[in-house]
């Protein structure tokens, strides 16, 4: 009896032993290889002086590993390593620095799995790269439409103020020569009242009444000639004050945009993807685990 136990627990345990050490057999190995990179902020994240140190470092992490793990980096793997395959995925983890990020890979050979990893935090690094580098342009080409919007705007100005000085100026010249008219009729004026006056007491009833005449007309030729210089004088004090000031109001904000549009210039010369480096893969050389067999075998390197 006893002996017939222990025969049936032995075909219990070989029942279960033999179907998974098959298993096991048919499986794949699994290597797993990491890369560490470290996420940073890119000039974009900045755009129009956003405060430093505003962003919040495990926030970064998260959606450097949505990125990470997205299409777009897949996509690039692909096109960098020239694979006719769709790659294993990628796995990024947030370490306890929280802007620290393990990448990590599993394939069916160590030297894939330590090669995939790097290419992932590389595809990583160009894809933010290109994605903060045109975010960036979009910025310089808006802040380029409102310098020239500026640059026209000035220049309206300054056509205005030449406009009005050119107008003063005319109204001036205008006034002058009637002045110099008046003060002609005026001398002449002066002329025969002073031939009349030197006869006096001894002049005649039509030379009286000549008298009284040409005295009115000097009088009223000089309130003209006064009245007309007051119009000179209050011409050349006009200026264009409110305009003169809004013309620098628009001239410093052209200046701004051009200082920051030198700014953007050198952040998209700078850019840096987003991400550096810290630890390159290495291959894996710990007993590989067993992974369920796919239909596809790794590495999927481009045909020669």
């Amino acid at each position: 009896m006893v002996r017939r136990r222990k025969g049936v627990v032995l075909i219990a345990i070989l029942a279960t032993v033999i179907p998974a050490v098959i298993l096991s057999l048919l499986q794949d190995p699994v290597y797993t290889a990491d890369a560490e990179m470290l996420v940073i902020a890119t000039p974009g994240d900045s755009l129009f002086g956003a405060a430093e140190g505003s962003s919040d470092p495990q926030r970064a992490a998260e959606n450097a590993i949505r990125v990470l793990e997205g299409r777009t980096v897949l996509e690039q793997v692909k096109t960098d390593l020239g694979l006719t395959q769709t790659p294993p995925s990628v796995t990024g983890i947030a370490d306890g620095a929280a802007d620290v990020i393990d990448v990590r890979v599993e394939a069916g050979d160590a030297d894939s799995a330590a090669a995939l990893a790097d290419a992932y935090v590389q595809a990583f690094i160009t894809t933010q790269r290109a994605a903060a580098t045109g975010t960036i342009q979009s910025a310089a080409d808006e802040l380029r439409i409102q310098i020239a919007d500026l640059s026209d705007r000035i220049a309206e100005v300054d056509a205005t103020i030449a406009g009005n000085q050119a107008t003063r100026s005319t109204e001036i010249d205008t006034r002058r020569a009637s002045i110099r008219v008046l003060e002609t009729q005026r001398s002449l004026a002066d002329i025969r009242l002073a031939e009349i006056e030197v006869n006096l007491p001894n002049i005649s009833l039509t030379e009286t009444a000549e008298r009284r005449d040409l005295s009115a007309q000097v009088a009223q030729l000089t309130g003209e000639i006064d009245r007309l210089q007051d119009e000179i004088n209050d011409l050349g004090e006009q200026d264009d004050a409110v305009l003169e000031r809004s013309r620098q109001a628009l001239f410093d904000q052209e200046s701004a945009f051009i200082g920051r549009l030198d700014e953007l210039q050198i952040d998209s010369a700078l850019a840096s993807g987003g991400a550096v480096v810290l630890t390159p893969a290495e291959v894996p050389d710990s007993p590989p685990r067993p992974g369920l067999r796919s239909p596809r075998s790794w590495p999927c390197w481009p045909e020669s």
